[in-house]
């Protein structure tokens, strides 16, 4: 992600608080009032870019659009457009023909690999099917009709971490396959960049997108056979041929631990590559050697730099981006506080869940139950205790069932929403959470906690009053910090667990009412609010709305997001 320095950086977030267009709460607009926004960089954090193949020009990313300059340097002009687009679009890489250019984005809630043509708009070649993927580090083919890149494989039952590969997708075909490269590499692989000729491929042994690099070995294009041309302990991170094949540059740590340039000659087996740099913020995105293999470009303390092949001071290649855009001007309102002891309306819920039939909304907020119709009005039809949380609707909209007392101690009850009656469902020692009715109405679960490292899944009866005996109803064993919901035919549940450490992939299990259990082959990574519709789930991830095909054996297909 690249981001715009004057002196500290601003961050990219910052840059994209400014290019928003909407009102923020508490914020006014004068009507058909407008003003501009006007930005100018010279710097940037992380620089990813490209020199083209007759080293006239540079391509890189910045404020999220690709923009180009004459190799020199000078003034750049914006090939895409991330203000109208809604886009970041990252790592751009120039075809051997200097004609195309690929890149990494997301547009418009659409993330993966797309291709920029002359003249033309940005096209889409690959979608995440996870959204918690990468797909990146693009190379492309000498002959410019397919490219390579490193993408992350969500775990499965076979594996259970993710893990970095390497895929080649077709420009003709669109068809995407994995890229042949032997065992003996390692499971994760990434920064793939052809020889010239494209008869073999250099691969680093690494995860990406990670800052970490790896061990180089050469892979041959079509057996996938490898050798290692440096030692497992360099850390080395983009590696590029130069345009003789007979030297490779690429980018590990020095003795201090500083990411530095170096240049490894592929001539003498067995030779020690060479240090060009001596810089405090070297960026490892990418490499380029000048047509002539005299000189290198790359990123560092923010900037574009080009140095002699064979060492020597590096020459900074000085640009300028200029980005302006409209947006309606804002103001804000006075500060007002108001009088002690006066009644102010406030927003906030413990709560939330929507009715079956998506009529209405329940919350708990305020120490009271309110039922509000979508788009109407909210009416508190009871109090409640302030604790109150976990609300869920029964089959039928006319109960909700909700969780409240005291820390490891809490009960279900549940409200009658014509009458505003409450019930107490449970009493048992210990805590009772998270509680769903099945579709058809003749179950309630929930998730019971006798003690802090014990998590039951019990099934009950919905019309069970003061339910004190452990032993009645069904109990199931299950994780703590389990996601519960029901299967779409009403006899069994979906447990979710694990997901939220690096080390603890996602598990989705279905435990019948029989007791009957099946893993299920593939699940999500850490969802959020997932439900189980008839031929698909839908969660949230990323602050973003995913559906997925589903059913009885997992996914069977990527996520899709919905919604722009």
């Amino acid at each position: 992600m690249t981001s715009v320095r004057y002196g500290r950086t601003l961050s990219a977030v910052a840059v994209a608080a400014a290019l928003c267009s909407r009102s923020a709460p508490g914020q006014s607009v004068s009507r058909g009032s407008v003003e501009t926004i006007a930005i100018r960089a010279h710097e940037g954090t992380t620089l990813s870019f490209d020199l083209s193949p007759d080293g006239r020009s540079i391509v890189f990313d910045l404020l999220g659009a690709l923009w180009e300059l004459p190799s020199a340097g000078g003034v750049a002009r914006p090939l895409t457009n991330a203000v109208r687009d809604t886009a970041e679009d990252l790592d751009p890489s120039y075809s051997p023909d200097g004609g195309r250019i690929v890149f990494r984005a997301e547009r418009r809630g659409r993330t993966g690999l797309w291709l920029l043509e002359p003249g033309g708009a940005p096209l889409q070649l690959t979608q995440l099917p996870n959204p918690d993927g990468y797909e990146g580090n693009a190379a492309w083919s000498p002959d410019g009709k397919t490219i390579a890149y490193a993408r992350l494989v969500p775990p499965d039952s076979v594996v259970l971490r993710w893990r970095s590969r390497l895929a080649r997708i077709d420009l003709a075909t669109r068809e995407v396959y994995e890229l042949p490269v032997a065992e003996s590499v390692g499971p994760n692989l990434r920064d793939p960049a052809f020889e010239p000729g494209g008869a073999r491929l250099v691969v680093v042994a690494g995860v990406a997108p990670a800052p970490a690099g790896g061990r180089i070995w050469m892979v041959e294009s079509g057996s996938g056979r490898a050798t290692p041309l440096a030692p497992a302990t360099t850390g080395a991170l983009a590696p590029a041929f130069s345009p003789d094949g007979r030297r490779l540059a690429f980018f590990a740590p020095d003795s201090g631990g500083r990411t530095q340039l170096w240049v490894l000659s592929l001539d003498s087996p067995g030779a020690t590559a060479v240090r060009l740099t001596n810089q405090t913020d070297v960026t490892a995105t990418r490499v380029r050697w000048t047509p002539d293999g005299r000189r290198l470009v790359y990123s560092a303390d923010g900037r574009l730099w080009r140095i002699a092949a064979t060492g020597g001071p590096p020459a900074e290649i000085p640009f300028t981006v200029r980005l302006a855009f409209e947006r309606p001007k804002r103001s804000l309102p006075a500060a007002r506080f108001p009088e002690p002891g006066t009644a102010q309306s406030v927003r906030a819920f413990m709560g939330l869940a929507i009715s079956p039939d998506a009529h209405n909304v329940a919350m708990l907020a305020l120490g009271k139950l309110w039922v509000m119709p979508v788009g109407g009005m909210p009416r508190a039809i009871a109090d409640v205790p302030l604790s109150a949380h976990h609300l869920a609707w029964s089959a039928d909209g006319a109960t909700l069932a909700w969780s409240a007392g005291p820390w490891q101690e809490q009960d279900l009850f549940a409200t009658e929403i014509a009458s505003g009656s409450t019930r107490r469902i449970t009493a048992l020692p210990g805590r009772e959470e998270y509680p769903s009715y099945s579709s058809d109405g003749r179950h309630l679960a929930f998730l019971y906690q006798p003690s802090e490292d014990t998590t039951i899944l019990r099934v009950v009866d919905p019309q069970v009053r003061e339910l004190s005996d452990a032993a009645q109803g069904s109990s199931l064993a299950a994780e703590n910090g389990a996601d519960v919901s029901w299967t779409p035919d009403a006899d069994g549940l979906l447990v979710v667990s694990g997901g939220f450490d690096p080390n603890d992939s996602t598990r989705g299990t279905i435990i019948r009412l029989s007791g009957e259990r099946r893993t299920l082959a593939r699940m999500p990574d850490s969802p959020l609010f997932l439900r189980w519709t008839a031929n698909a789930i839908v969660f949230v991830r990323h602050a973003r709305l995913w559906m997925a095909p589903f059913d009885s054996t997992g996914m069977r297909g990527p996520a899709e997001p919905l919604g722009a």
